[in-house]
């Protein structure tokens, strides 16, 4: 008798003692399944805060001057830092000290000024160096781009014009949705503009920058309404044969108004 009651009462605690691991197995896989989803959680929330921001409600224009469509996007106004921090041995090259600006809203060309749009509103393509095709850039002195804003509004009824260096910054650096990248739309050059080659590239086939806009940053310099001295006029966004550093947004270079090599225009309204 005495023996059965001491396997009945191994039987029990050998019971109780299976039951009480498995209950802590149970207690601790809900604390394995909350740090994962925890990690989860975390890991996710990292992706969205380093989500590039970029405007999702694009707003432009189009236009059409003798078949020849282009494109106006619209950039709304605010404040930002224009110029740089980081003092160059080149006083013509970069914007130091940087400082605030304000602009209001105004339009820009989602791309520079083409051939085809320059022949299409002047009806020729006299380019000093050949015309290279008709999706390419337009190179073209101060001077001349007046010309072509001045002929495209009479034929338009418009008023476009060149941008303003610091209009042209804003929207060069993504404006209200700036990723403060160090070029027009990406840290690294060859994701939104052409450095190096052997001559211009055809428009529009890099990335856009926050605001929709190709080519800010390389292939060709750009005119801003702005002077410098005597006769000297503003450029920005460097060119395929310059050094990297002109491709900044905040960079500048100057050149005479009837200079023509390795500048187009974009325009602005």
């Amino acid at each position: 008798m005495k023996t059965m009651k001491l396997k009945f009462l191994i039987c029990v605690m050998t019971l109780a003692f299976s039951f009480m691991s498995n209950a802590q197995g149970v207690i601790q896989n809900p604390h394995k399944a909350a740090s994962t989803k925890q990690t989860k959680k975390k890991s996710s929330q990292y992706q969205q805060k380093t989500k590039r921001r970029s405007n999702p409600n694009i707003i432009s224009k189009t236009f059409e001057v003798n078949g020849v469509a282009f494109e106006m996007i619209l950039v709304e106004g605010g404040s930002f830092m224009m110029g740089s921090d980081k003092k160059s041995n080149n006083p013509f090259l970069d914007g130091y000290p940087s400082h605030q600006e304000t602009v209001t809203d105004f339009y820009i060309g989602k791309f520079v000024v083409t051939e085809k749009l320059w022949d299409a509103v002047l009806g020729q393509t006299d380019n000093s160096r050949g015309g290279r095709g008709l999706n390419y850039p337009k190179e073209c002195s101060w001077q001349d781009a007046m010309a072509f804003v001045n002929k495209l509004n009479e034929i338009t009824g418009q008023k476009f014009r060149l941008p303003s260096e610091k209009e042209w910054e804003f929207a060069a650096k993504g404006g209200n949705y700036s990723n403060n990248f160090i070029y027009s739309g990406s840290n690294s050059l060859g994701e939104v503009g052409w450095k190096g080659g052997e001559d211009y590239h055809p428009v529009g086939l890099k990335k856009a920058n926050e605001l929709g806009l190709f080519d800010m940053s390389g292939n060709i310099f750009e005119w801003v309404d702005d002077k410098v001295g005597s006769g000297s006029r503003i450029m920005k966004g460097g060119a395929w044969n310059f050094y990297s550093d002109y491709c900044k947004p905040s960079s500048r270079f100057s050149w005479r108004e009837n200079g023509i090599y390795y500048v187009g225009l974009r325009l602005a309204m």
